[in-house]
């Protein structure tokens, strides 16, 4: 069942289009993917979906719901949480307090709960929960970022570029905390470089390439097409 459907938007910087007629399906509980090069607009269509930026033309439905006039904010109660490209943390805060931030909206009586289930994903984040999260490692920020998003309690989990700068060890470690986010029946939407570690843990994938998509498929059967392999296996 699609929990997120996007229909023919266009996305436009000022007057250079990003997205051109971009549609896509999100169903739930499942992770998919979108790759592509540097450029290509990914990051942007993760923009348009949590509200960042408004498309041009198009629509997008969350939950069979039509978001596409509304803002971030109204987005983030209704469920979708992006993990921005580059972290974007407090970094004058502590962990505790970034972590806090992420539930800002909520008036349940179950954030503490919440921020247990983050320590226990994370337990590096315990560990430093006093620390200013200006002053870790560039993965420990990473894993921050995550927790934040997640103690929205979203649906609909974005992650753009999670492994980006990071050590193949805190990237293999990013990926064991993906899995178990999506057995915790959170649908994800992934935008990743490395494309080996989508395949690992994507149902499907959608390949893009200068704003408009290229292919589509099980991520086995796009990867068998000897022109993506070259470009993202090398192969």
């Amino acid at each position: 069942m699609p929990l997120l459907e996007v229909e023919r938007i266009h996305v436009y910087y000022g007057v250079i289009p990003a997205l051109m007629d971009l549609s896509l399906t999100v169903d739930e509980g499942r992770v998919v993917a979108l790759v592509g090069a540097n450029g290509a607009g990914k990051s942007t269509t993760l923009k348009a979906i949590a509200g960042v930026l408004r498309p041009r033309s198009g629509r997008i439905l969350f939950r069979d719901r039509d978001i596409t006039r509304l803002g971030a904010d109204r987005r983030v109660r209704m469920g979708i949480a992006l993990v921005p490209e580059g972290r974007q943390i407090f970094s004058t805060l502590s962990v505790r307090e970034n972590l806090l931030l992420g539930a800002y909206h909520r008036r349940d009586q179950e954030v503490k709960k919440d921020l247990e289930w983050i320590y226990s994903l994370f337990p590096i984040l315990r560990e430093r929960m006093h620390q200013v999260a200006g002053t870790m490692s560039g993965g420990e920020q990473q894993m921050l970022a995550f927790g934040r998003a997640l103690m929205a309690r979203p649906k609909l989990l974005l992650l753009d570029e999670p492994s980006l700068g990071l050590a193949p060890l805190v990237v293999r470690e990013i990926y064991q905390v993906i899995e178990r986010i999506r057995d915790a029946s959170i649908t994800i939407f992934l935008v990743e470089q490395n494309v080996n570690m989508a395949m690992h843990v994507a149902n499907y994938m959608y390949v893009m390439e200068a704003g408009r998509l290229k292919m589509e498929g099980v991520p086995q059967e796009v990867m068998r097409d000897e022109d993506i392999k070259r470009a993202y296996l090398g192969g």
